[in-house]
């Protein structure tokens, strides 16, 4: 069933958008009090080659407006919508309505994205005659330290991965979309917020067969301000509704959401973040209720050796690619 969007609030007078051929892709940023990130998104949406875009930024109820001097915010490329906050499901549902182009990317107002990846998954999917497209994810600490490529999933057996766990790397900023079959889908759920994105792919991959491409086209920024960090129960409330929603097409399928899976990333989440007594609790928690030696001694381990864990899972950190250098830490908050 498509989602029914609160009216959105028209494009503020001085972000208005300028008349422009119609793109190929709307990138929609959804943003929320983080002005001090948006600048970067910004940066690397525009920077994008060989293809034609527009970039609409979502702001989902922030308490200030963004900064008047940002030099991005004035591109004739770019439009800023108000809305009252209504969630991040709500904010991409929003800037969706109002794309004008035949495809459309998300992008968190934390990530990036390499400089050819709206090329590359357009060119991949209209090759494969594919509806939609998506990358390996380069997994980055807040101070753009690379430390994991989660690998694209293969695109047989989507589906079924889909429902044991969020298999597309990188949240809700890797998957470029035929708009119409976002639209036929019904966009992002707006009851959920921190499973918004793996139950929109799901009924993606439900409905239409994709296509993926191996190099890593963006990167996914793990740092203190990440969702389940900053709300672990609306977390906790999204992983049940989403196993209840699934729950009739999981078991025809013969599989169930992987709980090990799911607390292993809430886990190694708070690891990186250097909350190493809660990383240690939800790993011996899962490991005792799974009856999982491996799990449970990552959480004994990360109480000894801090950083055992993340070595752990791959011993040899990937290097930065050139486009990732191109950009810098993540700025405080003014």
């Amino acid at each position: 069933m498509k989602q029914t969007l609160a009216p959105m609030l028209q494009p503020s007078a001085c972000f208005a958008r300028r008349a422009m051929t119609r793109p190929e892709v709307s990138v929609v940023i959804p943003t929320r009090d983080r002005w001090q990130l948006l600048p970067r998104a910004l940066r690397t949406a525009l920077s994008q080659r060989g293809v034609t875009f527009e970039v609409i930024v979502a702001d989902d109820g922030s308490r200030r407006g963004a900064p008047p001097s940002e030099p991005t915010l004035r591109d004739p490329r770019v439009t800023v919508l108000r809305q009252a906050p209504l969630g991040v499901a709500a904010a991409r549902n929003a800037g969706a309505r109002h794309a004008s182009g035949n495809w459309l990317a998300f992008l968190d107002d934390d990530d990036i994205w390499a400089p050819h990846k709206l090329a590359s998954l357009l060119a991949a999917a209209n090759e494969a005659e594919a509806q939609f497209a998506y990358s390996s994810a380069l997994w980055i600490t807040e101070d753009l330290t690379p430390f994991v490529i989660d690998p694209a999933p293969p695109t047989e057996g989507l589906l079924r991965r889909m429902l044991e766990r969020d298999a597309i790397p990188g949240g809700g900023s890797n998957v470029v979309i035929d708009r119409a079959l976002f639209e036929e889908v019904g966009g992002f759920d707006e009851s959920f917020s921190f499973a918004a994105d793996w139950d929109a792919w799901l009924r993606l991959a439900r409905t239409a067969h994709p296509v993926s491409v191996a190099e890593p086209l963006m990167a996914y920024s793990c740092h203190a301000g990440n969702w389940v960090l900053r709300d672990e129960a609306a977390a906790e409330s999204d992983y049940r509704r989403f196993s209840e929603k699934h729950a009739e097409l999981a078991e025809r399928h013969g599989v169930s959401p992987n709980r090990l899976h799911y607390d292993r990333y809430v886990a190694g989440s708070y690891q990186r973040a250097g909350r190493r007594l809660a990383a240690a609790r939800r790993y011996m928690q899962a490991g005792l209720r799974e009856r999982d030696v491996r799990t449970l001694t990552r959480g004994i381990l990360s109480l000894v050796v801090p950083r055992f864990v993340v070595r752990l899972r791959r011993p040899v950190r990937p290097e930065a690619p050139g486009w990732l250098r191109a950009y810098g830490p993540i700025a405080p908050k003014s």
